[in-house]
């Protein structure tokens, strides 16, 4: 099972949005589906509701919930408030960018984070609407709430350093929502499968043959192509050629080797096709991309 987890490293976090909030008297909210992105709510202190997926899960000092797809929920201050609709909880008020505060005198506070991370693989309607990490899990607990905090107040950081934090924390609370369905026997069947993704994933760069890699789990050419696209959400080459590119992206903001060195190390049997793959991919030259990194990391 532990093949399976590889899955997980194949989640990147895009963008990430965490806020504090100040909390007292009723209030509660209930929100929908988020498209591509997951949640998770940490207890700072006092107590909170959370119903999702039929399962109402009670939140103390320290607690965290994580929500692998943000599926519909509501969140409140205890089981018996009533939440009509959806939206902001009645008489919050903003009181900093990233800080909401309740009416009333606060008893409870909570940060609320999104993690859009833009993954479309089916394998995340295998994992349960919510994984709850009570606070005596500090070895993991405690380093998630420290890290969410960190992002909270990382504004000044750059770009590419908030997406890194938040990949790592994404990686952490995925790891544990898999721990929660080992035994579920549709994951399980493809456990050969994941396997073997995680040496493509571990060197893309290598000139894969799916005949070869269908070989070393076991199946069929047709058997494997379709189970691993369907694990992947995507074609296995678009997936190798995506891999390839974001290896080429982290070379050229973190080494001078040239476009032609990168290309190699990569996979590409020429700087052309590199480039032309990477344009189409990015949206810019593989030039100017390092050119525009460099000019953001200077202004930051």
């Amino acid at each position: 099972m532990t093949a399976v987890r590889e899955l997980v490293r194949s989640v990147s976090v895009r963008k990430v949005d965490a806020t504090h909030l100040a909390l007292g008297n009723r209030w509660g909210k209930r929100l929908g589906r988020g498209p591509h992105e997951a949640r998770v709510y940490v207890q700072l202190d006092g107590t909170a509701a959370l119903d999702v997926g039929g399962e109402q899960i009670s939140l103390s000092r320290g607690d965290i919930a994580f929500l692998p797809r943000s599926d519909a929920h509501v969140i409140r201050d205890q089981p018996t408030t009533r939440v009509h609709g959806f939206g902001a909880c009645p008489g919050m008020q903003r009181t900093d960018d990233d800080a909401y505060e309740t009416d009333g005198d606060v008893d409870g506070y909570m940060i609320v984070a999104s993690l859009h991370h833009g993954a479309e693989a089916p394998w995340l309607d295998l994992l349960p609407a919510v994984v709850s990490l009570p606070s005596e899990k500090l070895a993991v607990a405690g380093w998630l709430r420290e890290t969410l905090d960190l992002l909270r107040h990382a504004r000044a950081l750059p770009e590419s350093s908030r997406e890194a934090i938040a990949t790592s924390l994404a990686h952490v609370l995925f790891t544990q929502a898999i721990e929660r369905i080992e035994s579920r026997q549709d994951l399980l069947r493809d456990a050969s499968i994941a396997s073997v993704l995680a040496d493509v994933r571990a060197a893309p760069e290598q000139p894969w043959e799916l005949s070869a890699l269908a070989k070393r789990a076991g199946l069929s050419r047709t058997v494997f192509v379709e189970r691993a696209s369907s694990l992947l959400g995507m074609p296995l080459g678009t997936h190798i050629r995506a891999l390839r590119l974001a290896r080429a992206r982290e070379l050229l903001v973190t080494t001078n080797a040239g476009v032609k060195e990168i290309a190699a190390r990569v996979g590409y049997a020429n700087a052309s096709a590199f480039a032309r793959a990477f344009t189409r991919a990015s949206g810019t030259s593989p030039a100017r991309y390092r050119e525009s990194s460099i000019l953001h990391d200077v202004k930051t």
